[in-house]
């Protein structure tokens, strides 16, 4: 059962410097049910109904499985002011969930999901049961100085994200625990004897995959775990811990051993695993080796032949210079910067590769992150906007270069539309489904 209400407040969600991020043209209402406050902008009364009917069941299975249920009603944000995938949870002053309703493209880490809003509201109300979760001196403390007073939330990043990263898996038909791309970062870091030490899976560092870490090392590290010592360790360990000293991590009491020795024992493990992967491989074949075009501490994507085979182009995140998109020839020598402070998500060369489209993200009326269209000539060097806030994404030209195909989106559902050299744009589908 829920009900709907209007907001009587611009805007009761989060910290004012969250709410300050919101475009102020927005309108707010609110869908109630037993355990949430759902609040929508206009756009999303579909996204909204159908979140208020799964939402329960997310909230059934995450509290039998940390055995812990909020007071209150936890207030969940769905907004649509970008087109990148994401979510967060806070607890203070009061638990509250935004998520983005973009749900993820093909190239994210994310993308392995069945249904976006069980992926993410699973993964973020693990975090508002593990930091809620309170007894012992952390609830004591909480009638001093109030709901900031959460041990658990002064767990190690690992523990945090790793565990809803865990939950995530466990309870949906996906999660990042069972990407393909995230089996190939912990194979690689493995091959590469580069697995993070205990001290380091927090994953702050400059080199990829950086934050990521905490996430995909911590879920896996979490899951070993959970295989050796039970289904059920780290709900003991969230509670244990939500009623300790802060930083006195009890794994030897709840674990069975010390988080050393575990880590030493998942990273053998992890070994092992990978060079059996390389030893069946190998039945086929010598595994060839790769030639790095981009320097280690990079992140890039998006690579690119032109059509005559002559030109290799990719885009990549620099910590140290930020977004640049960069030519070389295609056995990557002599490679060149094309444009600086740019990034693509994907990039199409036009049939007489004279110039490239690729669609990148910027900001749109101060308040919204939106994807649009570009089309950099290699002669004249200069980028030119195909499209603005149109949240297109996905560029692909015909094999005749006179239509550019993209992929659209807005409040989770994807268009397939074709623009002609005039930039007139025509939607091809008219999909409600969020295909």
């Amino acid at each position: 059962m829920h009900r709907l209400a209007a907001l009587v407040l611009p805007l009761v969600l989060g910290t004012s410097s969250q709410a300050a991020t919101y475009d102020p043209d927005l309108t707010w209402r609110t869908i109630v049910t037993d355990h949430f406050r759902i609040h929508f902008h206009q756009g999303e009364e579909q996204l909204a109904d159908e979140f208020s009917r799964t939402v329960e069941e997310v909230y059934d299975t995450m509290t039998e499985e940390l055995r812990w249920m909020p007071r209150r009603r936890t207030h969940v944000v769905l907004i649509d002011r970008t087109d990148a995938a994401n979510g967060f949870a806070g607890s203070v002053p009061y638990n509250a969930i935004t998520i983005f309703v973009t749900g993820p493209d093909e190239s994210s880490q994310l993308a392995d999901y069945e249904d976006w809003f069980t992926g993410i509201q699973t993964h973020e109300f693990t975090h508002t049961l593990h930091i809620d979760t309170n007894h012992g001196v952390a609830r004591a403390a909480r009638w001093v100085v109030g709901r900031i007073s959460s041990t658990n939330r002064l767990s190690p990043a690992w523990v945090v994200e790793g565990l809803a990263t865990f939950e995530e898996t466990g309870h949906t038909n996906g999660g990042r625990g069972r990407t393909p791309v995230v089996d190939m970062i912990l194979r690689t870091a493995a091959l590469e004897d580069d697995i993070p030490p205990l001290g380091r899976m927090d994953g702050f560092q400059a080199q990829p995959p950086s934050g990521a870490i905490r996430y995909l090392f911590g879920q896996d590290f979490i899951q070993h775990v959970a295989d050796h010592h039970g289904p059920e360790v780290w709900t003991r360990f969230v509670h244990t811990y939500g009623s300790s000293v802060p930083y006195l991590l009890p794994g030897r009491f709840v674990l069975g051993g010390p988080f050393h020795v575990l880590h030493r024992e998942w990273a053998a493990d992890l070994r092992t695993d990978a060079w059996a992967t390389v030893d069946r491989i190998e039945l086929d074949g010598p595994i060839s080796e790769a030639t790095l075009l981009s320097s280690p501490l990079d992140s890039c994507r998006a690579p690119a032949f032109s059509p005559t085979g002559d030109r290799l182009v990719w885009s990549c995140y620099s910590p140290r210079f930020g977004n640049q998109i960069w030519s070389a020839n295609p056995d990557g020598s002599e490679p060149e910067k094309l444009i600086q402070d740019r990034g693509a998500s994907r990039i199409s060369f036009r049939s007489d590769g004279k110039a490239f489209a690729y669609a990148g993200t910027h900001v749109v009326n101060r308040f919204n992150t939106w994807s649009d269209l570009y089309l950099y000539d290699l002669e004249s060097e200069k980028v030119t906007a195909l499209t603005r806030g149109a949240r297109a994404r996905d560029p692909d030209f015909s094999a005749d270069g006179q239509r550019l195909f993209m992929v659209t989106n807005a409040v989770q559902n994807n268009q397939i539309e074709v623009s002609t050299v005039d930039r007139s744009r025509r939607a091809l589908t008219d999909f409600t489904d969020h295909t």
